[in-house]
């Protein structure tokens, strides 16, 4: 007998509630007349359990970006993190994509804002590995840089970036700036030009779903020899050990589970 497929749960203002049940869908585009908000974030399996990335910066960031729209915020930082938890737990979620959301519908007067958590766990087919190569790990750019995402350049062992934006990839930008400083990589912030990065040794960028990839093509240029560089590879192995646990940032970037949930 074909094992029966479980349930997903969405947490929707206070309550769980059966994913085809729910009013809304955080996976699909806003409705017509609607706004929708959201953060993504991600839980990642460790030898110890699983671990949300930066779970507090990332909630923290949605947040602001909600204050930004001139939306009350009704849920504290911690409250959201329990609800977090608990979404993943209520699901079994040990690896997956996490999504709080702020659901809007500014043509209905007097409509309260509608909060959602939702936790998916990753197919089978997504393969989280360490980087080894181009396959998996990089992208060409000619129709320019994805919503969201950072860019990074290597001139002489050095790295470029622009300046950041106010919501978005702010924590996992933040996060590649730090892990370079560690490595021993200066970082400058300003402007990049087509021709800087066109000539770069190496780019890369990090985007909004918790990975690092490298640039090999822009504008159907090459870029360096059209492979990840050694600093590119550098910092998505330690992004990638960082997230499963045995980084130098994990104990201060990843948020275990509750101990409680472990054997979920």
């Amino acid at each position: 007998m074909p094992k029966k497929k479980r349930t997903n749960y969405i947490w929707v203002d206070g309550e769980f509630i059966p994913q085809d049940q729910a009013q809304i869908d955080l996976l699909a585009p806003a409705p017509p007349g609607s706004m929708l908000l959201f953060e993504e974030i991600h839980c990642f399996e460790t030898t110890t359990g699983p671990a949300v990335f930066r779970l507090e910066e990332h909630l923290d960031q949605f947040l602001e970006a909600i204050r930004s729209e001139g939306y009350p915020v009704c849920y504290s930082l911690s409250e959201l993190r329990n609800t977090v938890h608990g979404t993943l737990s209520y699901n079994g979620v040990r690896e997956g994509k996490i999504r709080p959301s702020l659901v809007m519908n500014p043509e209905e007067s007097g409509a309260a804002p509608v909060w959602a958590v939702a936790a998916w766990a990753h197919p089978q087919s997504v393969e989280l590995a360490p980087p080894s190569g181009v396959e998996g790990s990089a992208v060409v750019l000619n129709e320019g840089l994805p919503r969201g995402a950072a860019l990074f350049i290597v001139e002489k062992g050095a790295i470029f970036t622009p300046p950041s934006e106010r919501f978005g990839n702010q924590v996992l930008r933040d996060s590649v700036v730090t892990l370079a400083h560690d490595l021993g990589y200066p970082v400058v912030e300003g402007p990049i030009t087509h021709e800087q990065l066109y000539s770069s040794e190496e780019a890369f960028i990090s985007t909004a779903v918790a990975d690092l990839k490298a640039v090999v093509e822009v504008d159907h240029q090459v870029i360096g020899d059209g492979k990840p560089g050694p600093v590119t590879r550098a910092l998505q192995t330690a992004l990638y050990e960082t997230m499963r646990g045995r980084g130098r940032r994990s104990q201060e970037w990843l948020d275990w589970v509750w101990g409680s949930f472990v054997g979920m």
